[in-house]
């Protein structure tokens, strides 16, 4: 009797990418790839994804219900960092392998964190506000001063760093301590949900005000509750925080590697080897029972 072929899913996020190295990543399975539109609800992904030995997803759910419907699955990819969308206890409990991808973004991530540390401090958005509404020369009030002594760029990224560094114990002056975040009172207020900060929180900490570590209290937010931010959130009326949408990850080369990446992890269950990035690494746990070819 031939085997039945071995088939992953991948289902679109709201944009299109190309999969064809991920085909290539499990062409020593083998297994064929199949490409699905965005899904937004459970039952479907279940009605259109029967027969899947994997998964890979963007933001389409995969409940528990999916799982148990879908028999034969045995690995779900998540295609960037977080898996809000993919119930992981129940993923772990029915053997399924979980799998995402944490490292791709990491350099991307980084200079976006350090660029908004620099628009906040040097009043970038506040300041674009003159020329884009013909108001001459603004004089905000200026921010901690950031710059290294020696003015040698490859210096620079140390320098934010150590600055950056949380202080242990107390700090011997108030000049040494990173004034340009407030650690404790702005958002601690917030909650979690599905992973993501819950926006009322953060509301709540930005209109606090001032705090001891820092001259305001401000915030850069790139990942929201519900997304895409809403016209009516009143995030978007608080003059101490910038926003972009969900884009810290974001470059050309790091998108590219996604398809590969996705192919060569889910290959590796496939073929009973262990991938490398595993969100729920009971399931190989000794005497865990695992779903497998």
């Amino acid at each position: 009797m031939t085997a039945r072929p071995l088939t992953v899913y991948v289902i679109q996020g709201r944009g299109q990418r190309d999969y064809a190295d991920c085909q290539t990543a499990l062409d020593r399975v083998p297994a064929r790839l199949e490409s699905l539109p965005f899904i937004g609800g459970a039952e479907e992904v279940i009605q259109r994804a029967r027969g899947a030995d994997g998964l890979i997803v963007s933001s389409s759910p995969v409940t528990r219900r999916v799982m148990e419907a879908l028999e034969g699955l045995k690995v779900v990819m998540r295609t960037g960092v977080g898996y809000d969308v993919i119930d992981v206890e129940a993923a772990a409990e029915l053997g399924v392998v979980v799998i995402n991808v944490p490292d791709i973004w990491i350099r991307e991530v980084a200079n976006h964190a350090l660029a908004l540390l620099l628009a906040w401090n040097r009043k970038i958005v506040t300041r674009s506000r003159g020329p884009r509404g013909g108001v001459g020369l603004s004089r905000p009030r200026p921010g901690h001063r950031l710059a290294p002594r020696r003015d040698r760029r490859h210096r620079r990224a140390r320098q934010y760093r150590e600055r950056l560094r949380p202080t242990g114990g107390r700090a011997r002056d108030a000049r040494h301590r990173p004034r340009s975040l407030c650690r404790r009172r702005p958002l601690r207020g917030a909650r979690r949900r599905a992973g993501r900060p819950h926006d009322a929180g953060r509301l709540r900490g930005l209109r606090l005000g001032p705090c001891p570590l820092s001259p305001e209290t401000s915030a850069a937010l790139d990942v929201f509750e519900e997304e895409p931010l809403g016209a009516d959130s009143p995030l978007r009326d608080i003059d101490n925080v910038i926003l972009t949408p969900h884009a810290a990850y974001f470059s050309s080369p790091a998108v590219a590697q996604v398809p590969r990446r996705c192919g060569e992890e889910v290959a590796r269950v496939l073929m009973k080897e262990r991938p490398l990035n595993v969100v729920n690494p009971e399931v190989y746990a000794p005497g865990h029972r695992r779903r497998g070819p």
